[in-house]
């Protein structure tokens, strides 16, 4: 199982950034286009966690998004708390927790998770991309 800090993934990338700047909605469904993709094709389950601590009266919020589990934090729950939430309920198989924020990966370590940071992510995404691209041709 892989649990991604969705916005750490996102500002960790210079391109889904900038959307997020002017189209905070459209980055986030990028993202979540390319990790469908990379779930479908390497077979991991895959959960994508984003902060909503700012939506007045929010409650947790899951969705299925093809085939990648969505999970929108509750109101002032930042995701890594929902993170911590998420692995220690994960009991007799690995997980990894990918994000930036040391205190998601103090924490995922201290659960026995494997800790993979976002850049570290970014890049094997774009590599399992490049294999579907030559896949297709």
């Amino acid at each position: 199982m892989i649990l991604i800090d969705g916005y750490n993934i996102i500002f960790a990338d210079e391109y889904l950034k900038d959307l997020f700047s002017r189209d905070a909605g459209s980055a986030r469904d990028q993202l979540l286009d390319r990790i469908s993709n990379y779930a479908g094709y390497t077979g991991f389950e895959v959960t994508v966690v984003f902060d909503a601590y700012n939506v007045p009266m929010g409650e947790v919020h899951e969705e299925d998004r093809n085939g990648v589990r969505v999970v929108f934090t509750a109101e002032n729950e930042p995701a890594d708390i929902r993170m911590g939430i998420m692995t220690s309920a994960v009991t007799g198989r690995q997980i990894y927790v990918v994000s930036s924020d040391s205190l998601v990966q103090q924490d995922a370590f201290t659960h026995g998770a494997l800790r993979i940071s976002s850049r570290e992510f970014l890049s094997e995404l774009s590599r399992i991309e490049e294999e579907i691209r030559a896949h297709l041709r």
